[in-house]
């Protein structure tokens, strides 16, 4: 068996509702900063506008210079691609042979823009209105532009980044919803760790704000009512929370091997402990009540890690705002970290950033990574009546120092799924 190496983080790439670039993300997230909006997401259809996070003034040329490769590639894809190259930049130059080196990316996208299709939808209507596939045959089929296919292969971004920075080692494409990004993370880990590469990397990417995704969310009830205060809208943890409001972006992070990155002399982030995954195996939509996979998904990762629950200074946690999401999450917390001689910080970013999906686990994993890089804990916003289940400090408001060495972040799916990592601050 190969000896386990120790993994580092040496780069992070981010493209989020606050803007691209760690500084930026970082700087906005302690700041207290809130991007939840309105955006109409049914072109005047509906009800008036909806709650959500959109990322500003994206253009993916100016960051990204195949342009052939843009071109058949859909918005998520640029997020993921612009999120890669900044995180390639950050790690430095000296890279492995393209053999060594491994890319592990999460998405939920399962196709392209949904617009085309409801382009050769209208043409294929008969008499009464109802679309049939004579009409689709002889009419629509001529309205889906060539390329649709090409435009939503799940794997698109893993692709073009693999062409783009010559990256033919081990690999692998997450299709998945919130757990997605971290999952790829802890797939590039293992990677690592394993010997089957040298350098990785990993994330995830995503957008919810299409009406596609907004009337998924709200017809499975997850989606906050409070559209007269956005800003406000999303209450991770607190006792009046109804809800999320849907997201985009995409985080990609550079991992290397501790030592050969100490030797090119690489600015290290953080350094990854373990990780544990499980399953629910119960409903699909909604997690188990008791809390109890997603505790062991916890245990797990601070197994490998060597820490015991008194160990962990902050936890960044899921936090999504639903009540049963919320509720099960700090139950599982409760198991785990009830009774250590001390308990961890805790809080979450989706009151700030809304919920960026696929992308959230990696967006989170690079907050408790900056974390545990600047000493300093990101708030939980709009925490102001904490749940009667919450019995931790959820660091409402503001940002707060903190001497942290250990760090844990957790991450949740639609279908049970359930990921933590730990990592540790650098040096440590």
């Amino acid at each position: 068996m190969k000896a386990s190496r120790r993994v580092v983080v040496t780069g992070i790439g981010l493209v989020t509702p606050f803007g691209l670039g760690t500084e930026t993300f970082w700087s906005a997230l302690t700041a207290g900063k809130g991007a939840v909006g309105r955006v109409d997401l049914l072109n005047g259809s509906g009800d008036g506008e909806q709650l959500a996070a959109r990322v500003p003034e994206f253009r993916a040329r100016d960051h990204v210079s195949n342009r052939r490769l843009l071109r058949i590639m859909c918005r998520t894809d640029h997020f993921g691609l612009v999120a890669a190259q900044m995180a390639i930049e950050e790690a430095g130059e000296a890279e492995p042979e393209p053999g060594r080196k491994g890319a592990f990316i999460g998405t939920s996208k399962e196709m392209g823009p949904i617009e085309p299709l409801f382009d050769a939808a209208r043409p294929s209507r008969d008499e009464t209105g109802e679309m049939t596939s004579r009409g689709l045959g002889s009419d629509g089929f001529g309205e889906i532009p060539p390329l649709t296919l090409v435009e939503g292969l799940p794997n698109g971004c893993l692709f073009a980044s693999s062409v783009i920075h010559s990256i033919k080692g081990a690999n692998t494409n997450f299709l998945g919803s919130g757990e997605a990004g971290l999952v790829a993370i802890g797939g590039a880990y293992r990677a690592v760790q394993r010997g089957d590469a040298d350098w990785a990397l990993a994330g995830g990417h995503d957008s919810g704000v299409d009406r596609w995704s907004y009337a998924n969310f709200h017809r499975l009830q997850m989606l906050s009512q409070r559209r007269d205060d956005p800003e406000r809208a999303v209450r991770p943890f607190d006792r009046t929370r109804d809800g999320f409001a849907v997201s985009e972006g995409a985080c990609m992070v550079v991992l290397e091997e501790l030592e050969r990155a100490r030797t090119r002399g690489a600015n290290i982030y953080a350094e990854i402990l373990g990780y544990g995954a499980t399953c629910d195996a119960a409903g699909q939509v909604s997690p188990r009540e008791d809390g109890e996979a997603l505790a062991a998904a916890i245990t797990g990762s601070l197994r490998e890690a060597d820490l015991g629950p008194g160990g962990v200074d902050y936890v960044n946690a899921y936090a999504s705002a639903t009540p049963v999401g919320d509720r099960t999450e700090l139950r599982a917390l409760e198991l785990v970290f009830g009774g250590a001689s001390r308990r961890p910080l805790v809080s979450g970013i989706k009151g700030a950033l809304g919920h960026m999906l696929a992308a959230s686990g990696a967006v989170e994993f690079a907050a408790t990574a900056l974390a545990l890089h600047h000493q300093t804990v990101p708030p939980t916003l709009n925490l102001t009546e904490p749940d009667a289940d919450c019995h931790f400090d959820c660091v409402p408001a503001t940002a707060r120092s903190a001497d942290a060495a250990a760090a844990l972040t957790v991450s949740r799916g639609i279908g049970g799924q359930n990921a933590s990592m730990a990592l540790s601050r650098a040096g440590n």
